[in-house]
């Protein structure tokens, strides 16, 4: 919802038309959003984003041409279909810092074009990211809590909201006892959007010194001044979460910190995803690891992980060894389609999902 109003208002200011942009999100009144769904039907708007609420049946397009899904690893494969379905045979570009494995290999046989942009917005600086075992948590927080007092932002991020192992309401409570002189502020996914706005407005003019929040803000959100960033938890999120995670500070050039903390019951073999993170700041080398650690799955099936079919038995560089031999067979196939005219099939059966992919956080 936060991305969605953010894209929103840059749509309007790029077009200069805010009659013929539209917003439809699941917060929106009932009223407003009937507006909206009418206006799409009869081809009253000419660009409208919006969250998952575009794939709902009751949203229809008299006629869709283009359909654009950012951040793809938030979406399922159904549900980016049910999006496409809404209209004959729409353009698509699906685009993702980090793609998840089940993308990886439909790219890999033959699925989508890709456009890959390897090189870091200018603009970024460099972050310094450090695993961060349990026993050494309190220094590490002590350390971040004095460059907080020291003038730098902070965005503190726990997987849950509340619960027994402590979410974000009880990291929140504990960071305002050590920062007590200091507004430490608190966003997550049952708060209104209203809510949610006005205190990620807070943070972003330094009325607040730390933000604590959940997974909300993973994507889009600007804010120029963070500098630091905690992940406690970080065994419960995937490299494409934790990566995204990491492109919410040093965005204006100043050095960034990530601290990756693990969690109290951290399951095995957590730790060697996490050390990936530390090591690289490369979105498409997470991913590709991501692919050889979890699988991609079924090809022909429902399944969206796993080392089954094709890639059973091949270790962690099959993906990448079938990646080549699919590459190498398409283009075979298109040499030899090129020399005999009369074939059919001349047109990919599967190629209606274009990607664009980077290897830095959107």
């Amino acid at each position: 919802d936060l991305l969605a109003r953010q894209h929103h208002r840059a749509a309007i200011e790029l077009l200069g038309d805010e009659e013929g942009v539209a917003l439809l999100t699941g917060s929106l009144p009932a009223a407003a959003a009937r507006e909206v769904r009418e206006r799409l039907a009869d081809s009253g708007v000419d660009f409208v984003i919006g969250t998952h609420a575009l794939f709902s049946d009751a949203t229809r397009f008299r006629s869709l041409g283009l359909v654009v899904i950012d951040e793809q690893h938030r979406f399922g494969v159904g549900q980016r279909e049910a999006l496409r379905a809404k209209a004959n045979a729409p353009h698509s570009l699906v685009m993702t810092a980090t793609p998840i494995p089940r993308s990886l290999a439909l790219l890999a046989f033959g699925n989508a074009d890709v456009s890959r942009l390897d090189p870091r917005p200018d603009a970024r600086g460099d972050v310094t990211t450090r695993l961060v075992p349990r026993e050494k948590r309190a220094a590490a927080l002590a350390w971040t809590c004095e460059r907080v007092r020291k003038g730098e932002q902070a965005f503190f991020v726990r997987p849950r909201i509340e619960g027994e192992e402590g979410g974000a309401e009880e990291l929140h409570t504990e960071l305002r006892r050590e920062l007590r002189d200091l507004e430490v502020g608190l966003v997550h996914g049952r708060l209104a959007p209203e809510v949610r706005e006005e205190r990620l407005a807070r943070f972003r003019d330094r009325r607040l010194a730390a933000l604590v929040a959940t997974t909300v803000v993973e994507v889009g959100i600007d804010v120029p001044g963070a500098s630091i960033l905690w992940i406690e938890g970080a065994d419960r999120l995937g490299l494409s979460t934790l990566h995204q995670l990491r492109g919410r500070i040093a965005r204006r050039g100043q050095r960034g910190y990530c601290w990756v903390v693990e969690g109290a019951d951290a399951p095995e073999g957590s730790r060697e995803r996490l050390a990936a993170l530390v090591e690289l700041d490369d979105g498409m080398q997470l991913a590709e690891i991501d692919l050889a650690l979890r699988g991609p799955g079924e090809l022909l099936g429902l399944r969206q992980s796993g080392h089954v079919g094709l890639f059973a038995g091949l270790g962690r560089n099959g993906p990448r060894r079938l990646a080549s031999l699919a590459e190498r067979a398409w283009e075979a196939a298109e040499m030899l389609l090129d020399r005999e005219p009369s074939l059919p099939g001349r047109e990919r059966p599967c190629a209606n999902e274009p990607v664009a992919s980077s290897s830095s956080s959107a």
